[in-house]
């Protein structure tokens, strides 16, 4: 599949105009300017297609570098949730077991206690 810039490059190496045919150069150099005209448009696409490939590989790198913080950070507010469940279970059973160890306790002379 061809553009149709490359199509119209492709047609005057093939045709002369009307201008290059009253010329006195030579048919060798017609061809050779046009040749190389024609080489740097093929070099020019080659660059552009380079250029856009490089630049899905950067966003690629990106977004996979992109998913991997988003994914340690969401792993890092887990452990921290899951960390602090257990440093507030492990400070509260202390509490509770004190605080019934209270209500079970005789009352103290002249303290009147409300547990039956």
């Amino acid at each position: 599949m061809t553009s149709p810039r490359f199509d119209k490059l492709e047609q005057q190496l093939v045709n002369p105009t009307e201008k290059e045919r009253l010329e006195p150069r030579s048919w060798r150099k017609v061809v050779m300017n046009r040749a190389w005209r024609i080489l740097a448009f093929v070099c020019m696409r080659l660059m552009v297609t380079a250029a856009v490939c490089l630049i899905l590989a950067a966003v690629t790198v990106a977004w996979r570098t992109a998913l991997r913080f988003l994914a340690d950070t969401v792993a890092l507010l887990v452990m921290i949730l899951v960390g602090g469940l257990i440093r507030w279970t492990l400070l509260a059973v202390p509490v509770i077991v004190a605080l019934r160890h209270r209500w079970k306790t005789p009352a103290v002379a002249g303290h009147v206690s409300h547990t039956p």
